[in-house]
């Protein structure tokens, strides 16, 4: 449980509302439990007198009859919600010339969902990240700016954001490091829980555990969960950079990576893969396609199938169920 103070929060829905341009008369859709993301689901429409619109699913149908029938502005959600909006506007059009803003947090928004949607719904996705720690958002790409593709954008207003090797120093421009922040909207540890908080708030600073990459022009990349790299024969494999390349297929319709024990190599990568309606892509197939673009390390030696992946209420992959 991170302790989060009302300063934390108001400095937070400030950055929000200057990075995004929100204004009292933005339409949010709500669709999250509470519980979730009360921070950025609430302070934002009750700081500026604006709209909230209440949904109790994450179901495409609802949400595109939602954001039709309210004219609704503003759209938080995951990746694989997008992509779930997109598929159901193709089948089931609605009317979205409402939406101006359609942030993405949590997962990594890949090429092809990006391209899609702003084709299919006339808005581009926004992509952001942030955590309960740093009370919501503390990078994001601006609207004052184009979106820059495969980027999460840039440190919010009142956060610092920076990249850091593992001897504590700051990783060169392109380099990847380990995530750290700290701002007014970072909370100040976790209630109760004093040997967490000592391992992840060090010196003012909150230690996410994502590895990034800042660009010349701040701009910050997602190279994968810190805990979620694998060694595959000695050599850093981030599954993020396999599953961007799997989902450049066009007979995948979603791929997730994980690490899978072998005997020879310690561990190797395995692809778990949602076929596209109607295709009959095989192992075969996937595992020469990422051949010819991958190093060797990288290509999945293990690839399963599942009509869906699971997911939890938010709309995340649950990798530890693959």
């Amino acid at each position: 449980a991170a302790i989060t103070t009302h300063a934390n929060i108001y400095w937070n829905t400030r950055a929000s509302v200057e990075c995004l341009a929100l204004t009292p008369n933005d339409v949010h859709l709500i669709m999250f439990p509470v519980f979730v993301h009360p921070h950025e689901l609430f302070a934002r429409p009750l700081y500026l007198g604006g709209t909230t619109v209440l949904l109790d699913s994450i179901a495409p149908g609802p949400m595109g009859r939602a954001i039709e029938t309210h004219r609704v502005t503003c759209l938080m959600a995951v990746a694989s919600i997008c992509s779930s909006l997109v598929r159901s506007h193709r089948s089931h059009p609605f009317n979205s010339a409402s939406l101006r803003l359609v942030e993405a947090g949590g997962m990594h928004v890949n090429d092809r969902l990006a391209k899609e949607f702003k084709e299919g719904l006339g808005v581009p996705i926004r992509p952001v990240w942030g955590s309960t720690e740093t009370t919501g958002i503390a990078v994001a790409n601006f609207m004052d700016k184009p979106v820059r593709p495969g980027s999460m954008g840039q440190a919010c207003p009142y956060y610092e954001v920076q990249a850091i090797r593992d001897d504590g120093t700051l990783a060169a421009t392109d380099e990847a490091g380990e995530m750290r922040i700290r701002g007014a909207g970072v909370c100040a540890g976790y209630f109760g829980n004093p040997a967490e908080a000592s391992s992840r708030f060090r010196d003012g600073w909150f230690c996410a555990g994502d590895m990034v990459r800042k660009d010349a022009e701040g701009f910050f990349y997602f190279v994968g969960r810190r805990h979620g790299m694998m060694k595959v024969s000695g050599l850093k494999v981030f599954p993020l950079e396999i599953e961007n390349v799997l989902m450049t297929h066009p007979d995948i319709q979603e791929a997730a990576v994980v690490s899978h024990a072998d005997r020879t190599h310690g561990e190797v990568p395995k692809a778990v893969i949602v076929r596209r309606p109607g295709s009959a892509i095989g192992e075969t197939e996937i595992r020469k396609y990422c051949e010819s673009r991958l190093s060797k390390s990288k290509v999945p030696r293990v690839i399963s199938f599942m009509d869906e992946l699971p997911k939890g209420p938010g709309g995340k992959i649950l990798y530890l169920l693959l």
